[in-house]
């Protein structure tokens, strides 16, 4: 059995600000919105869902493979997680920029996100057929939406066990996109946030989901991911 990860890979720049964002919000001027936040902290880090919990099994001891594109500014993240253990095999490199978020976190833990895709646009290219087989596990986290689609259509195909993870591209999916990524999973995760995000745009209720999943003896249930 192998574990294969999908998802972003990122370096992501962090910043904190003391105060909260609703102190400079007003709310009947939102439709013209322009504002400025004077941030404290300021932090670079290796980031990327999938890049993360690839990391993160790594040192619970497993040898995932990661899948994912990335730019050709990749070499310091590479060396990063080779040391962890992680297998780049699945990598495919392409000629742009590896994607890069931009993060603000008011004195609430509130935040506010922009991402540069960069080499995560062209993750649709790569495939796992070949790879992936019904002994396997699959991680399918934020990604392309394209290739999140491909992944959940290769992982249903073959049989293999599969993790969804659609966070932050829930609302490029379809209604029947996000019904056929949680039918299939074994496990479905996200914050508080993104379930009642995802619970609303697919029409479907917590209960509905769990019901189906134990008349098909699955054991998958919802979890919330931690950042």
């Amino acid at each position: 059995m192998s574990v294969l990860v999908t998802g972003s890979v990122s370096f992501d720049q962090i910043m904190s600000m003391p105060g909260r964002f609703g102190d400079y919000l007003q709310p009947d001027k939102l439709h013209i919105l322009n504002v400025s936040f004077l941030m404290e902290t300021f932090t670079r880090h290796f980031g990327g869902t999938g890049a993360n919990q690839a990391y993160t099994l790594a040192l619970l001891g497993l040898k995932p493979k990661l899948a994912a594109a990335v730019g050709t500014d990749f070499g310091s993240y590479r060396s990063h997680l080779i040391k962890a253990g992680v297998d780049l095999g699945l990598l495919l490199k392409v000629k742009d920029k590896t994607a890069t978020g931009f993060a603000m976190t008011d004195r609430d833990n509130n935040q506010v996100w922009g991402f540069y895709s960069g080499a995560m646009k062209q993750a649709n290219k790569l495939s796992l057929k070949g790879q992936l087989t019904n002994q396997d596990w699959l991680a399918i986290t934020p990604n392309d939406p394209r290739a999140m689609i491909n992944y959940v259509n290769q992982a249903i195909n073959t049989g293999a066990a599969y993790l969804y993870d659609p966070a932050v591209q829930i609302p490029r999916f379809s209604r029947e996109q996000l019904k056929r990524g949680i039918s299939g999973a074994k496990i479905v995760i996200g914050n508080d946030y993104e379930i009642a995000l995802l619970l609303k745009n697919s029409g479907l209720s917590e209960k509905q989901i769990l019901s189906d999943r134990r008349r098909r003896r699955l054991p998958g249930r919802f979890f919330s991911r931690i950042y």
